[in-house]
């Protein structure tokens, strides 16, 4: 095991810049977190121009999520390929779901983890991002279990391109993304089969009945009702009718 130890004089003043680092330093020293650890220097120092020999650009300007995104949005159409803006679905349910500042104590921490988990796309690093923070601030309190169910029925919505979701007591109101990866043509056979369980509130919100939900102990209810609608996506095959109206 290796130590770190900085010093200064008590004389000394330190820079935002430099407090800034020793924070980064203290937060990502566990093991595999040096790539966590460059970005954050990176975002501190800004990344320059990246297609000329300036090594200050205006990544300061727009923050660093922004300025990747923009990159890479103008790569796209350089390439002529289309671009997608990211899904950020909203989900809107009558529970407690965030980080305790008595289990996350650090602020910084607290914002980095929430924003590691805003752009989770597959399950698996859902996953491991719980056992992180299980290792990391012990058990899981009620709050974080709550976080987590919602995190990974939020990777579904985003794969499905469902813009919004809004859990009640029985049912289940999905919004869709005008261009998302779902075939209208398809909800419209799926709805018109079991009426009684799938209903168009407007042209683009389908209400699902599901029957009585608690949703803080019934995620993979959720989570299973939202999967469902993968047989309707465009690059999907055929609707197993049988499967979703039974």
């Amino acid at each position: 095991k290796a130590y770190a130890y900085l010093l200064i004089g008590s004389g000394s003043h330190l820079t935002k810049d430099a407090e800034r680092r020793l924070k980064a330093l203290m937060e990502f020293s566990h093991l595999g977190a040096g790539l966590n650890l460059a970005m954050h220097d990176l975002k501190i120092r800004g990344g320059g121009n990246i297609l000329g020999f300036a090594q200050s650009g205006q990544i300061s300007a727009v923050g660093y999520e922004l300025y990747m995104k923009l990159i890479e949005r103008a790569v796209a159409e350089l390439k002529g390929e289309e671009w997608h803006d990211d899904i950020n679905p909203e989900i809107n349910v009558d529970i407690p779901a965030y980080l305790p500042s008595d289990y996350v104590i650090d602020t910084d921490v607290r914002l980095n983890i929430y924003r590691r988990l805003s752009a989770l796309i597959e399950r698996s690093e859902l996953e491991a991002m719980e056992e992180e923070i299980r290792d990391r601030f012990g058990p899981l309190p009620q709050e974080v279990r709550n976080l987590l169910g919602i995190m990974s029925i939020r990777i579904i919505l985003k794969e499905l391109g469902i813009s919004r979701l809004d859990i009640g007591t029985h049912s289940l109101v999905l919004t869709f993304e005008e261009n998302g990866s779902i075939d209208p043509a398809r909800i419209v056979r799926l709805a018109s089969t079991n009426p009684v369980r799938f209903r168009f509130l407007s042209g683009n919100r389908l209400k699902i009945h599901t029957g009585p939900l608690l949703p803080q102990e019934d995620f993979d209810k959720i989570r299973k009702n939202i999967e469902m609608l993968k047989g309707a996506q465009l690059t999907g095959g055929d609707l197993d009718l049988q499967r979703l109206t039974g």
